[in-house]
């Protein structure tokens, strides 16, 4: 006897897999969620969170009122002041995030020349009390360039990394059934260069799983049924949003609409090796 054993058809939740695949606002409410590169100027003073030395993620602070606040649990987030050539903004961060993605849009920005990813995904919080990750908001992630390649690479490689024990012991539920856990880890920052004719240095997002992923696993990361039948239901509320990019000529793409702010960067040193040792406060 398991969880799975109230799935009786997986079919009613096949269209994640094919939207895993638009200037028009979501019809629902869902902070907007910005990946945060990590920078070592930072390494002697962090911030609370630690997103200004590691990178993570940031929810700007009016966002983050905009819907209830989260149950007392893990990872905390931080009320922090981030500066930019703009000025100072509040926002709430944190350097990992529980999430279960359930939809995407991407297109590449012909004036700014990047490209553009925003996904659509649950977010939850694990309790202590409870035992468990306890859904919390709708989000919707927005990166850029490098940094959205590697979210579709953490993403993949959980879809990867769980195939298996999906098919054997969760009738192949897709991976949005299950919580993704996506930021940085460890004590020292990682970063990548990235570019050819220009290089950049970039804070991947990264996935943290265990070695062992059995049904005991997919058991504690499950976001339930009715998670996932609230999810099914925001994919289909937001299908004109998910598609709002796939008719516009790349000739066009310029300055599509995106409230992501444009932040300033310091000038990275020499990278510094990463250390991806598991925190021990979460079942998996």
């Amino acid at each position: 006897m398991s969880v799975f054993d109230g799935i009786d058809n997986t079919d009613d939740f096949s269209p994640f897999q094919e939207s895993m695949g638009s200037g028009l606002t979501l019809p629902f409410t869902a902070p907007m969620v910005v990946w945060h590169g990590g920078d070592p100027q930072f390494a002697s003073n962090p911030g609370a969170s630690g997103v200004l030395h590691f990178g993570g993620w940031k929810i700007d602070t009016q966002e983050y009122e905009s819907v209830d606040p989260p149950v007392d649990g893990t990872p905390k987030l931080h009320p922090e002041t981030f500066h930019s050539d703009s000025g100072a903004y509040d926002v709430m961060a944190t350097r990992e995030l529980f999430l279960a993605p359930f939809g995407k849009r991407e297109c590449f920005d012909q004036e700014k020349r990047r490209s553009r990813l925003h996904v659509l995904a649950y977010s939850g919080i694990y309790s202590k009390e409870e035992s468990r990750i306890v859904p919390w908001t709708p989000v919707w992630i927005a990166t850029t360039s490098y940094h959205g390649v590697s979210l579709k690479n953490a993403i993949s490689q959980f879809a990867s990394r769980t195939s298996r024990a999906r098919r054997e012991h969760a009738k192949n539920l897709p991976p949005t059934a299950f919580w993704h856990r996506l930021g940085t880890f460890g004590d020292e920052l990682k970063r990548e260069k990235r570019g050819s004719n220009i290089q950049n240095w970039i804070t991947p997002v990264q996935v943290q799983m265990m070695d062992n992923i059995d049904l005991d696993w997919l058991t504690r990361a499950y976001v339930g049924k009715e998670t996932l039948e609230e999810m099914l239901d925001l994919l289909k509320q937001a299908e004109q949003w998910l598609k709002a990019w796939d008719n516009i000529p790349e000739s066009t793409q310029a300055g599509i609409p995106n409230r992501t702010p444009t932040r300033s960067s310091t000038p990275p040193p020499p990278d510094v090796p990463d250390d991806l040792d598991d925190d021990a406060y979460v079942p998996f």
